[in-house]
């Protein structure tokens, strides 16, 4: 479904910013919560971020959370006009239109656990746009 809530933006151009995979690689890419005794951690739901101005077209029904939606979006953008740069020029980009810092992560133990979708199931990841771009989200 997430790949799918992707897609979806993406046909009416709106880039997400990442997405935070319930996915051991993930959400415990160090090894650090495995080794305290919680192999488990990783376990969660899965994340999709956007940046506020990018998420304006579609904003909110409830009033409140769509005003908070805009003043965010308005702190944003403000940020960058302060810096003499345009927002979009950063927030409009899709991750494949662009080279990220990509970190090296130990194999996971739990890298093969039933709960991860048996498309990625037993394959190692360094970055969440890997998983992205197996489970179908891209150009």
């Amino acid at each position: 479904m997430v790949v799918d809530i992707c897609n979806l933006l993406k046909s009416i151009d709106i880039p997400v910013q990442n997405i935070d995979w319930g996915h051991p690689n993930m959400r415990d890419g160090n090894l650090k919560k495995h080794n305290e005794g919680k192999p488990m951690f990783w376990k969660k739901e899965h994340q999709i971020k956007i940046f506020a101005n990018e998420f304006l077209p579609i904003g909110f029904g409830v009033i409140h959370k769509n005003k908070a939606l805009t003043d965010f979006a308005n702190e944003l953008v403000d940020g960058f006009k302060k810096n003499g740069v345009d927002a979009s020029d950063f927030t409009h980009r899709f991750y494949w239109d662009f080279d990220g810092k990509k970190k090296i992560k130990p194999s996971h133990p739990c890298e093969n656990d039933t709960f991860i979708p048996a498309e990625i199931r037993g394959n190692h990841y360094d970055s969440w746009k890997e998983i992205a771009r197996d489970l179908g989200y891209g150009k």
